[in-house]
């Protein structure tokens, strides 16, 4: 078994892991628990995973006695749990401070441990201010109940804004982010996470290397086997979207490749996962030994998984997600701006002349944020920066009204933050390091500072899109919208 560090944390896991989703509480008992935990022991697994949700938190109960019955050195063990889904009232579920607080506690009850290796927030929570969440989440570590903590199923746009908190307020982030995982369901580790692995040393642990066991085989001849996860109440709604004839097609295409390497399809699936050196860990499943015994020789696999057996696992697949198209940098030759970058030049110097800042509406903002891309990513390439500064400088020494407050703020920052990293990186098909990115988050941190205080304007959107550049249409309008709000400021 190999060890690899959690993200850029010191926290070492093995590379293959158990979780207790679905088996423990609902298929097995403490005995039956007993048994596949000293299995995987026995081939080095150190990671086990679970979650007050699972089975209605009787997972963690029969996991925290299997471990106390075996009496293994608490150290020797990486335990994590996921709080989210705690109860049916209105403050047993969600990541408020309460909830986060409440729920870590009776986890760790039911797991009879002092404390968890990493607590996840098991889905992001819209109703919670994410400082909130941030601030719990440190309070939990700094309690002692956790040493780490992570998110699970959270966007990368929600991770950033996470991240950008704790750095303002000088507390922990994320290190580690549990999203689904496999040869059929790939964008968020592959696409969408792609700037964070280096620009914030993100870590995965991954779940579901078999796609609910469809990647082991075990569906392709028409009929569901009456011990698997599909003959349970609770998934035949999975199963009916899981099994159709265009996944089983490509499992049954994978089937001669596993062949040629002398291995299982799961073995095949769960080494491919393991391939990925931005995944920290796999978290396996498993309700009998011999599963167990069949994961673990993935390992074997590993080092077979030669670029050509990748290419041809990639031509049965054909799941490899495309870069979005809008993240890059069009222009019909070098130094040519897009129509909807020279509406949003002319709306920044205009707004720079009238000592006034306009904040995108948040919803607008993030359906219209492609010039925001364009912008930044020229403006790196030039070596511009330095004009932004000024004005932001010329902005902060306005009178105090100009150093407006608004609500959305941290939201603004955290999305412009995460907006000009993905964008430059995925212009030059790397994430960016160094003096880069500081100048990415300096020009962020001082477009903050200049809208801290008061603002409650909004700028339409519409005049990034849908208007030619540099035409008096264009010009009317954004006058005329500029004027009508200075009016009712009382600023003209």
């Amino acid at each position: 078994m190999h060890y690899n560090n959690l993200g850029r944390s010191g926290l070492k896991v093995s590379q293959l892991s158990y979780g207790a989703w679905v088996s423990f509480g609902n298929q097995l008992d403490v005995k039956e628990a007993k048994a596949l935990l000293q299995c995987c022991r026995d081939h080095g697994v150190n990671f086990f995973d679970n979650a007050e949700v699972y089975a209605n938190g009787r997972a963690e109960e029969i996991m925290g006695q299997a471990f106390r019955e075996l009496g293994w050195k608490r150290s020797d063990l990486v335990v994590s749990t996921k709080i989210f889904w705690g109860g049916q009232g209105p403050n047993d579920k969600g990541l408020s401070r309460k909830h986060i607080v409440e729920g870590t506690k009776a986890s760790l009850k039911r797991l009879d441990m002092d404390y968890v290796d990493v607590i996840y927030c098991h889905r992001p929570d819209a109703a919670t201010p994410i400082e909130e969440t941030v601030r719990a989440m440190n309070h939990v570590i700094d309690s002692g109940w956790a040493f780490y903590w992570g998110t699970s199923e959270w966007s990368a746009q929600q991770l950033t804004e996470a991240w950008a908190v704790a750095s303002r307020l000088d507390l922990v982030g994320p290190i580690v982010e549990q999203p689904e995982y496999n040869l059929l369901s790939r964008h968020k580790v592959e696409a969408e996470y792609l700037p964070l692995y280096s620009t914030y040393g993100l870590g995965l642990t991954t779940w579901s290397p078999l796609a609910s066991g469809v990647l082991t085989g075990k569906y392709n001849k028409g009929n569901i086997p009456p011990d698997s996860r599909f003959s349970l109440d609770n998934y035949k709604n999975l199963a009916s979207r899981s099994l159709v004839d265009d996944v089983l097609r490509k499992v049954d295409g994978l089937k001669p490749i596993a062949d040629e390497l002398g291995a299982t399809l799961a073995q095949l699936a769960i080494a491919w996962c393991a391939s990925n050196p931005n995944v920290s860990s796999v978290i396996t499943g498993a309700t009998k030994e011999s599963q167990i015994i069949e994961n673990m020789k993935a390992l074997e696999v590993l080092p077979k998984l030669t670029p050509d057996v990748l290419e041809k696992i990639e031509a049965i697949a054909q799941s490899k997600p495309k870069r979005p198209e809008s993240y890059r940098l069009r222009t019909s030759k070098p130094g040519d701006y897009p129509a909807s970058l020279e509406v949003f030049f002319y709306v920044f110097f205009f707004l720079v002349t009238k000592n006034c800042f306009y904040v995108l509406e948040k919803s607008k903002f993030l359906k219209n944020s492609e010039p925001f891309f364009y912008f930044l990513s020229k403006i790196f390439f030039e070596f511009k920066i330095f004009i932004l500064k000024s004005c932001f400088r010329k902005l902060s020494q306005t009178k105090s009204n100009m150093s407006c407050k608004i609500s959305c703020l941290n939201n603004i920052y955290n999305q412009v933050s995460f907006i000009a990293i993905l964008s430059v990186s995925q212009t030059t098909g790397s994430s960016f390091h160094g003096l880069e990115t500081d100048c990415i988050k300096t020009v962020v941190k001082l477009l903050c500072e200049i809208i801290y205080e008061e603002i409650e304007l909004k700028f339409y959107v519409l005049a990034l899109h849908g208007y030619p550049a540099h035409t008096q249409r264009t010009e009317d309008f954004l006058c005329e919208k500029f004027w009508k709000w200075e009016k009712s400021r009382g600023l003209a």
